[in-house]
C-alpha cells in the first residue's frame, strides 16, 4: 500500500529499501509483543520517527484519494523524500547528529529531484 500510495516518484532500489524497512520496523513491532526480531539495521527511536513520517504522509495521501484534502508540493516532497530519509537512518546510533541532520535535509532535496525527473519522464 505505501508504495502505491507515496511511491509515485521512487525508482526499483527506493522501493526496496522502503521494503526493506517495513519489514524491519514490523519485526521491531513484534518484538515488542513477544517475538524475536531478526534484524537490527534501524535502532528503535529511528523506526518511530520514519514510522511517524510514514504515517503523516500516508493519511494525507489517503484522504487526497478520497477527495478530502489536497496535496501540496511540500506533501509530495516529502513522500518522494522517504526512502532517501530511512537510508539516513540505517544505523543511525553510529553517526554524529550533525551527519543526520545534513542527511536528513538532503534527503528532502533528493525527493524534489526524484519529481523533477518523473515530471519530464527522465530516468535517474
Amino acid at each position: 500500500m505505501m508504495t502505491g500510495a507515496l511511491g509515485t516518484a521512487w525508482n526499483a532500489d527506493e522501493k526496496r529499501t522502503l521494503r526493506q524497512w517495513m519489514r524491519e520496523f514490523y519485526a521491531k513491532r513484534s518484538e515488542i509483543h513477544g517475538q524475536e526480531a531478526t534484524t537490527s539495521h534501524w535502532p528503535y527511536w529511528a523506526h518511530a520517527l520514519l514510522g511517524t513520517v510514514a504515517y503523516v504522509a500516508l493519511v494525507k495521501h489517503a484522504l487526497a484519494a478520497d477527495g478530502r484534502y489536497a496535496l501540496t508540493d511540500s506533501d509530495e516532497q516529502n513522500a518522494a523524500a522517504l526512502p532517501h530519509r530511512i537510508d539516513c537512518l540505517r544505523d543511525a546510533d553510529a553517526k554524529s547528529q550533525e551527519e543526520f541532520a545534513r542527511c536528513w535535509g538532503h534527503a528532502s532535496w533528493e525527493g524534489a529531484m526524484a519529481r523533477i525527473f518523473k515530471r519530464f519522464g527522465l530516468q535517474r
